[in-house]
């Protein structure tokens, strides 16, 4: 008997893209389906506004999905699918 025990910190604010992409594309989506969700989450930029003050400058995103997605649980249980058989034997 085996056992994984797995802390993530922020796991949906962690997500690999290029990771994800290839575990999409290895279960068989379309390409056009991967290159859909390539657009949606690549090159993604936010910026902050407190009241009537925002941030001067927008900061790019370059791991996880936005924030509040309805797809994003979805594709974090895609991304963590293959742990058990993605990790080292000892």
């Amino acid at each position: 008997t085996q056992c994984i025990l797995l802390e993530l910190k922020k796991p949906i604010h962690s997500l690999n893209h290029s990771r994800l992409l290839r575990k999409l594309k290895h279960y068989n989506l379309s390409k056009t389906d991967v290159l859909w969700l390539k657009s949606y989450l690549c090159d993604r930029k936010q910026f902050v506004q407190l009241q009537d003050v925002e941030s001067r400058s927008c900061i790019s995103i370059n791991t996880g999905v936005p924030q509040g997605s309805i797809i994003g649980s979805l594709l974090f249980i895609i991304y963590v699918n293959d742990l058990p058989t993605d990790t080292p034997h000892q």
